[in-house]
C-alpha cells in the first residue's frame, strides 16, 4: 500500500514540475515573441492615437484610471523633468509643451511604459515597452 501512496506522489509531483516549466517556458516564448517595444506610427495604440495633441494625450493619460507617472525625456534618453505623480499635476506645463518626447509608465499588465513623440504638437510615433517577467 505504502509503495501505491508513493508512486501516486511521485507521479502528483511530476506533473506539478512538468507543468510549471512548461508554464515558464511559455512566458520566455511570450517574451521573445511579444514582449519589447512595440512602435505605432499609424492608428492607435493602448487608448492612444497617433495625431492627438499634448492636451488630448494629458488628458487620455488622466483618464486611464493608472497610476500617474509622467515624465519628459530628453535627447539623450536622460529625464528632463520631475516624475509626475500625482492626477492633479498632469497639466500642460512650459517643461510638457516643450518637449518632443514622454515617458508614461503604466500599470496595466503587460505594458510596462509608453514612449510618446510629438512633432508640431501632434502625436507622431507611440512606442509601447511589453515584459512579462512578473511569471515564474
Amino acid at each position: 500500500m505504502k509503495t501505491k501512496k508513493l508512486r501516486l506522489l511521485v507521479w502528483v509531483a511530476g506533473v506539478v514540475a512538468l507543468a510549471w516549466i512548461l508554464y515558464a517556458a511559455g512566458m520566455l516564448v511570450a517574451e521573445k515573441i511579444y514582449g519589447g517595444p512595440h512602435v505605432v506610427l499609424a492608428g492607435e495604440s493602448h487608448s492612444f492615437s497617433i495625431g492627438m495633441t499634448k492636451k488630448e494625450v494629458l488628458k487620455k493619460y488622466r483618464d486611464l484610471n493608472e497610476t500617474v507617472n509622467l515624465r519628459t525625456i530628453e535627447t539623450n534618453r536622460t529625464g528632463g523633468s520631475p516624475v509626475i505623480l500625482e492626477r492633479s499635476e498632469l497639466l500642460l506645463t512650459r517643461e510638457l509643451e516643450l518637449s518632443d518626447h514622454w515617458m508614461a509608465y503604466r500599470d496595466k499588465f503587460p505594458i510596462w511604459f509608453q514612449d510618446f513623440y510629438f512633432s508640431d504638437g501632434k502625436l507622431t510615433n507611440i512606442t509601447t515597452y511589453i515584459r512579462f517577467y512578473e511569471s515564474p
